[in-house]
């Protein structure tokens, strides 16, 4: 199975997106990192083009434990390796709705820091458009 890693830091000052394409059924990783002891929620954000960006996952700097949203809870093709100045996002068995920008972010004391984000383009075909008896 292919394997796509991208870098991101929250809160960098440069607004330079990464761009990261990927194939059907692959999977993703997009690393963050995070310097500093302020911050204390750290968060995933999935913004699919001409909506608004949705929550994907949260964790507590002492919980670790990643807390899911929306169609991403109980999903296991989504999952967060989070620790000391990290908060990872791994997607598995890429599907073209995956495909949108993601950021990373956290916050302390009601300020919310973004890191520049990552487009995630997915090529390829679903077979649901190419099962046996469905017109093409």
């Amino acid at each position: 199975m292919d394997h796509v890693s991208v870098c991101i830091l929250a809160a960098a000052q440069s607004s330079e997106m990464h761009l990261v394409t990927a194939n059907v059924g692959e999977t993703v990783t997009l690393h963050c990192f995070y310097k500093g002891n302020m911050a204390r929620y750290f968060m995933w954000y999935k913004q699919t083009m001409g909506y608004n960006p949705q929550i994907l996952s949260t964790f507590y700097k002492y919980n670790k434990n990643a807390t899911f949203y929306h169609e991403f809870k109980g999903n296991t093709r989504f999952s967060v390796q989070s620790g000391e100045g990290i908060n990872h996002l791994k997607i598995s068995d890429m599907q073209l709705s995956d495909s949108a920008t993601y950021y990373c972010g956290n916050s302390y004391a009601n300020q919310v820091e973004f890191g520049e984000g990552a487009i995630l383009i997915v090529k390829g075909t679903t077979s649901e458009f190419t099962k046996k008896g469905n017109s093409i």
